[in-house]
């Protein structure tokens, strides 16, 4: 997938700096507002978004046939470390849109939640969770029963601002896989110059190499990361530490994304023609560098990364992983699963922040920051998981998956379907349910319950929307996989 807004978001701490704290004046004060105008265009899913500060708010929507091309807007305003996000109808006279679904998301708010949220419709009426619900650092949509009035939504979240305070001065930024338009690259140069520190962007690709060229000329860096860190960093860096570390790069390849042909069968985040054609020209530039595409390949090159990084580390220096995300027992998987294997122990490193257990693994991020140590010799040890504390029978035990509804078409409505299956034996911290719907990841589950342990059984609900036009001759595929870690080796 392409780099998302995640990283920019959980580090965004450059807020709290004075607008007049620049570095010959290169970099811009902070705005206070951004925004985009859209039209409503029946029977199609859509998501637009607007970033501010390098924040992003989200908004997906699902738009029924009664749509005729309203004008909406959606619009993020900064005030003192809170971010407003208000997505609302700009055409007031009726007929006003239909939605089957929407969800609003404010990615990076601090604490994963949000401060306030409001849904009105077109009379003034503050909804009072009528078909919405709250979820995290986004609001959504229950039912599709209630959105035919739907005029305004409004978030508002605390962004992560207390970082900065944590962040070294004694070290160099830098960041492994330039940007490839979503802005990393930038926010990072911005940030170290605000602090007084050099920063580098690293990649083996020339796209990569000129997209940061041309935001920070000599901070780029045409090379294979864990060779820059050995070899040029040392030479280059005013410190010869590091203080922050983004780990982004050797591409991870998805379900849905065939690891051949690399053609896209499934919708993503986005559209077929430009995934395929960007992994098809991902392989070839590998292939010229004597590299393999693969998975398994891109947890060496971030676990190498880590190794140096984790040599070069000031004291309480932080890493980023983006495309990683949390597979139970303590332990990950994407990108830096192996690499943040080998920094959490011993309890050198801590997880600071990282995506929710619940988000698609493909929106997972983890971030972990260098323990210091204590006068009396180490950190303190890391409380057991429930899966430890119950030992090998815990994770012997094998959850039972039982599927409750829809069990006809009597639980199918136009257009949604809510899905209800029972768990039976899960254990918290070790076992994840994933679904999958058209063979694209959509739901995860790793919290459970303490009556998962006695058998009782937790429900699990989401709702399934589909197409009656493409689902006509052939039905939506919905599966399910329980997972666990792997024993050790």
């Amino acid at each position: 997938m392409t780099k998302t807004s995640i990283f920019l978001v959980v580090l965004a701490v450059a807020a709290i700096m004075p607008d007049n704290m620049f570095v010959n004046g290169a970099i811009p004060p902070i705005k206070q507002d951004s925004f985009k105008e859209f039209h409503i265009v029946k029977n199609v899913d859509d998501s637009q978004e607007v970033t501010l500060d390098s924040h992003t708010c989200q908004f997906t929507y699902r738009a029924m046939n009664s749509a005729h091309g309203e004008l909406w807007r959606i619009e993020m305003q900064h005030d003192h470390g809170q971010y407003t996000c208000i997505i609302e109808d700009q055409d007031k006279n009726p007929p006003h849109a239909s939605f089957l679904g929407f969800s609003a998301h404010l990615v990076g708010a601090k604490d994963n939640t949000l401060l306030m949220h409001e849904v009105w419709n077109h009379q003034g009426v503050l909804l009072e969770s009528d078909g919405y619900i709250e979820e995290g650092n986004s609001v959504r949509s229950d039912s599709h029963w209630n959105l035919g009035g739907l005029s305004r939504i409004v978030i508002k979240g605390r962004i992560l601002l207390d970082l900065v305070e944590d962040l070294d001065r004694d070290g160099s930024f830098v960041e492994i896989g330039s940007d490839r338009g979503e802005g990393s690259t930038a926010f990072l140069w911005s940030l170290s110059s605000q602090l007084g520190s050099d920063f580098f962007s690293v990649d083996f690709s020339q796209e990569g190499y000129e997209n940061a060229r041309r935001v920070c000329s000599e901070c780029a860096h045409r090379e294979l990361g864990e060779q820059f860190l050995k070899e040029n960093f040392p030479n280059l860096s005013n410190f010869g530490r590091v203080s922050f570390a983004y780990l982004d790069n050797y591409d991870w390849i998805w379900a849905g994304e065939h690891p051949d042909s690399y053609k896209h069968v499934y919708p993503t985040m986005i559209s077929d023609h430009d995934l395929s054609q960007y992994k098809f020209k991902m392989r070839k530039e590998y292939e010229q560098q004597g590299l393999t595409l693969n998975n398994q390949k891109s947890q060496e090159a971030h676990l190498e990364q880590a190794k140096v990084v984790d040599r070069l580390c000031t004291d309480r220096c932080i890493i980023l992983f983006d495309d990683t995300f949390q597979i139970g027992g303590g332990r990950y998987s994407g990108k830096g699963g192996a690499a943040l294997r080998y920094l959490l122990e011993g309890n050198r490193f801590e997880v600071i922040m990282q995506s929710s257990p619940s988000a698609p693994s493909y929106d997972g991020f983890v971030m972990v920051r260098k323990l210091a140590v204590s006068d009396e010799g180490g950190p303190e040890p890391r409380p057991q998981s429930e899966a430890d504390a119950n030992g090998s029978s815990a994770r012997d035990s094998v959850p039972q998956l039982q599927l409750l509804s829809p069990g006809d078409r009597s639980g199918v409505s136009c257009c949604a379907a809510q899905v209800v299956v029972e768990m039976t034996g899960a254990v918290q911290d070790w076992h994840t349910l994933v679904v999958y719907v058209d063979y694209l990841e959509t739901f995860r589950k790793i919290d459970w319950s303490e009556e998962q342990m006695r058998g009782t059984g937790e429900k699990v609900k989401f709702e399934v929307f589909y197409d009656e036009r493409k689902h006509k001759d052939k039905p939506v595929t919905v599966s399910f996989h329980i997972v666990m870690p792997c024993a050790e080796v």
